[in-house]
This record gives C-alpha cells, structure tokens and sequence, in this order.
C-alpha cells in the first residue's frame, strides 16, 4: 500500500512507558535515536484503530532494526517484520 506520513510512532519499554516518540516521513519510514540495549515495543497511534505492537531487543549483536513494518488496516494496526528488508 502507499506510505503514511505523519504517523505517530512510540518507543515502548515493556511496562508501557513511552520512551520516544516520533512521525513517519513522506516514505513511511521513521527512527529513534541513541536507544540503549534492551527490549521495547514500538507502537503507532492511529486515530481510532487498535495497534498490535512489536517487540525488538537492541544489543550488542543487533544494534539496530531496521525493517519493523507497520500495516495500517481498516481497523487496526499491525507491526511486523518487513521481510524483504531482512539482511541475508
């Protein structure tokens, strides 16, 4: 589907606690800054639709994600991996 913008996406500890925020580009993409080894949620608020987060553990050996995927559907938003964008 096409890219949203503007979407308001958290970074999650595991108690619900946000930690960052931030908005997807004209691309869909978005990103969080210096983030320390651990496990978070990051979920997308979108008006009126349930959001089913996804769980990502930084560390040492996984610095970073870079292919977290949200699908927004009629009523609710999925986060998954985006499989193509898996480094083989």
């Amino acid at each position: 589907g096409d890219a949203m913008v503007g979407v308001q996406v958290f970074l999650l500890d595991l108690n619900d606690n946000p930690l960052q925020v931030t908005y997807s580009d004209e691309e869909g993409r978005f990103t969080f800054e210096d983030v320390a080894d651990g496990t978070y949620k990051v979920y997308a608020e979108v008006l009126g639709k349930e959001t089913i987060p996804y769980i990502v553990t930084i560390n040492s050996e996984q610095p970073e994600k870079d292919n977290i995927l949200l699908l927004v559907e009629s009523t609710q938003v999925i986060s998954s991996i985006d499989e193509k964008l898996v480094s083989a």
